[in-house]
């Protein structure tokens, strides 16, 4: 499933068939779709929910794919970068790469009794730090729901407690350009927060 969703982004294949390509790939593994997968390029990025119909003023240098998994009563949360040819040097990659320290950020943060808002400014502080806007929250719990506390918000009430499952997805944008998501499952433990099985930015963890 991960070989053919990128495979068929890099070849500039329509969303809609991405789309269908993860979900026969989900389906050949036995689970279920958490939500409809999200396949986005170019200014669709900017959309938490994209729709696909935003123009591509620009060449879409990378696509957010997020599929969102399910077995039996728990759930998964992951979207990835996926880049896309010809993108050399440039606004694309400096996205990728601001995205990846304020992911850092808020993972160093992500200790047990921290509070969500401050790992979530941690995310914050990096991307503004950089001339960007935060655009959404810098995560949120995961299990029995795909969305749920503790709410790593900037506002959030929340304390971050060992054993928590949570995902951590700040986000690098660029008005005109789009941008992109690094985004992880995290496990809290008593000495922080320990990411299964990592993979790189432009990786495409589907399965």
């Amino acid at each position: 499933m991960r070989e053919a969703a990128t495979g068929l982004l890099r070849d500039g294949q329509p969303e809609g068939v991405v789309t269908a390509a993860i979900l026969e790939g989900i389906a050949a593994s036995g689970i279920l779709p958490a939500f409809s997968p999200i396949v986005a390029r170019g200014l669709d990025t900017l959309d938490l929910h994209p729709t696909g119909r935003r123009p591509l003023r620009h060449p879409p240098g990378i696509a957010l794919v997020d599929p969102g998994l399910a077995r039996g009563s728990m759930h998964s949360d992951v979207a990835c970068s996926v880049r896309l040819p010809g993108q050399g040097r440039g606004t694309m990659p400096f996205l990728l790469e601001v995205a990846e320290v304020a992911f850092r950020a808020a993972l160093e943060a992500l200790v047990p009794g921290a509070r969500a808002a401050a790992v979530a400014s941690a995310a914050g502080q990096v991307l503004r730090s950089h001339g960007l806007e935060v655009r959404h929250d810098t995560g949120h719990g995961i299990g029995l729901e795909v969305h749920e506390a503790p709410w790593i918000a900037e506002d959030s009430p929340d304390t971050i407690e060992a054993g928590m499952l949570v995902c951590l997805e700040p986000g690098a944008y660029h008005p005109a350009r789009g941008g992109t998501r690094r985004e992880e499952r995290v496990l809290v433990t008593d000495r922080g927060g320990v990411v299964p099985g990592s993979v790189a930015a432009d990786a495409c963890p589907l399965v």
